[in-house]
């Protein structure tokens, strides 16, 4: 059992030593979510520094939160805790990483659905341009995945870097997570920005088990896949309709010849 802190002073407190407290308490509470996973990090000591006022918003020297500390080391009771007393859902560290992406790295699914629905945005990368989705992909985090998805996030959502979550895994070897994004309504023959297909990407990382396996889906999406190509045709159009009427306002509003 960990040593419990000392008690603080509760009367004749001024708003500034109450403040200077709450940080007290809060750098405290970063250091025991520091020790890592239960039980090296003691949760009921946890749960009182939280009882007892700690603030939320103090960072480590990696600029990490509370909150992300706790969701990198899976304590997931604490870490909806840390939200609920306030903690910033797009509170960024070092590398960039919110705690969304944090999720996606720990395929810590319940916290994310919290922050999303709190209002967090599944396209915030960090500084090598992976989202939470593309961290998930990456790592193997199929239950993670299926949930967001599921909570409506776009299973073929492109990152910073142009790869979409079913590249990512590909590029990984990560069969089981291929299939489970094209369960869940990743497009099989969705290219990256490179114009590669996940397939071409798996083959391109010699993974050829995993490009045949999401080959094998290609007959079965066909219908997904027919609207996936009339959406982006439609939507191509309705995007040069609207440059072509911005373009004649913009020569309507040209003064005539010498005037």
């Amino acid at each position: 059992m960990s040593q419990q802190p000392a008690p603080s002073p509760a009367f004749n407190t001024s708003a500034a030593d109450r403040r200077a407290e709450s940080a007290r308490l809060g750098q405290l509470l970063l250091e025991e979510l520091g020790k890592g996973r239960a039980p090296q990090a003691d949760a009921a000591l946890l749960a009182d520094l939280l009882a007892r006022g700690a603030s939320v918003h103090e960072v480590n020297t990696h600029g990490q939160s509370a909150l992300m500390v706790a969701i990198h080391y899976e304590h997931t009771d604490i870490a909806e805790k840390i939200l609920a007393a306030g903690a910033s859902i797009h509170a960024r560290d070092h590398q960039d990483n919110t705690p969304l992406v944090w999720c996606g790295y720990t395929g810590n699914e319940k916290i994310a659905l919290a922050l999303l629905r709190a209002g967090a945005r599944i396209d915030d990368c960090n500084s090598i341009s992976r989202s939470a989705l593309t961290q998930a992909a990456s790592r193997g985090h199929d239950a993670f995945l299926t949930a967001v998805i599921g909570w409506g996030c776009d299973a073929d959502h492109i990152d910073k870097r142009g790869e979409t979550p079913l590249c990512t895994a590909a590029a990984a070897g990560r069969k089981s997570t291929c299939l489970a994004l094209i369960a869940a309504g990743a497009n099989p023959v969705k290219p990256n920005r490179s114009g590669k297909t996940p397939a071409a990407v798996a083959r391109e990382a010699r993974y050829t088990t995993v490009a045949d396996a999401i080959e094998k889906t290609i007959e079965d999406c066909r219908e997904r896949i027919l609207n996936d190509d009339i959406r982006q045709i439609t939507d191509g159009l309705h995007e040069d309709i609207a440059i072509k009427r911005v373009n004649i306002k913009a020569v309507r509003k040209r003064p005539a010849p010498g005037k």
